[in-house]
């Protein structure tokens, strides 16, 4: 959770979209080919989880591509709003936060995140779209969760604390109080809009990440399915999100390592055990439950 730096895959397009909402490049109004799941980046293809399907996808509004997690469509949002200027998205990489370091114990990994140089020499065809939608970057899980963590908290970017307080005789030794690193990652519209996708992503019947849905709580989240460059054919398959969305208690990361079987996206292995959590744990917090 503290020291693997990993490529987030799609739990990662949820800050690419919150950039560029952000920034008033894209709106949750607008809308984007996916093309029937195939684009050509330079001379790279990027394909769509159903590319080869009846299903491949066409026309698609933004909170559509995130709801289905279209690498096509987000590819192409950022493409053609960052693509003469790589490096004002990367700006806004940092500026929500993604980019912190956190010291929190010896060997905590330090983000990977590329930024084009002046003459953008180090910087290829293919950077921008693939770093869209979670490759090209290493983050730790902490740095996820601790992003997504700030949305549900209206923006603001806190230092996660592994440690409340010391106790000793039942006594406070020394206690560590919450400290705020960044006061807001993004507009409240921005942040809005956001959250409002991240829940449709769960609750709408054809959202990727519904099989995190739960009963009784309103869930925010994202899955993410990405390959392993150091291992043919094995996978990361994760989730994140929050709960309930409209009151916010708790974020929650499950990141499921080279997961077995012909199955292995986020929505279908980390997201069951991501609403399981989140149901049992505010069951346990005594949270009111929202639906009956």
């Amino acid at each position: 959770a503290l020291t693997d730096i990993l490529e987030p895959g799609s739990t990662f397009k949820t800050a690419s979209l919150l950039v560029a909402l952000d920034d008033n490049k894209i709106s949750i109004n607008d809308s984007v080919d996916a093309n029937r799941g195939l684009y050509k980046f330079g001379s790279a293809t990027m394909r769509d989880h159903n590319w080869n399907k009846a299903s491949a996808y066409g026309v698609l509004s933004v909170p559509q591509v995130l709801i289905y997690s279209s690498n096509v469509g987000t590819a192409r949002l950022i493409d053609e709003n960052y693509g003469k200027e790589p490096e004002k998205f990367v700006e806004g990489l940092h500026r929500m936060g993604l980019a912190t370091h956190f010291p929190l114990l010896p060997g905590t990994g330090r983000p990977v995140i590329r930024k084009p140089n002046k003459d953008k020499s180090n910087w290829s065809r293919t950077a921008l779209p693939w770093m869209s939608i979670g490759y090209e970057t290493q983050i730790a899980p902490i740095n996820i969760v601790s992003f997504y963590n700030a949305i549900a908290n209206d923006g603001k970017f806190m230092k996660p604390r592994l440690v409340k307080a010391i106790l000793e005789d039942g006594h406070v030794v020394e206690e560590f109080k919450p400290e705020v690193l960044i006061d807001k990652i993004a507009s409240k519209q921005a942040l809005d809009d956001i959250t409002k996708m991240l829940t449709m992503v769960v609750n709408e019947p054809t959202g990727l990440g519904r099989q995190a849905k739960s009963d009784n709580f309103l869930v925010a989240g994202k899955t993410g399915t990405s390959e392993k460059l150091t291992v043919d054919g094995e996978y990361i398959a994760s989730f994140v999100g929050c709960a309930p969305a409209d009151d916010p208690q708790i974020a929650v990361l499950i990141i499921i390592d080279e997961p077995q079987g012909a199955v292995h996206g986020g929505g279908a292995i980390a997201a069951p055990v991501a609403g399981a959590v989140i149901e049992q744990t505010l069951e346990y917090m005594n949270v009111e439950p929202v639906y009956t």
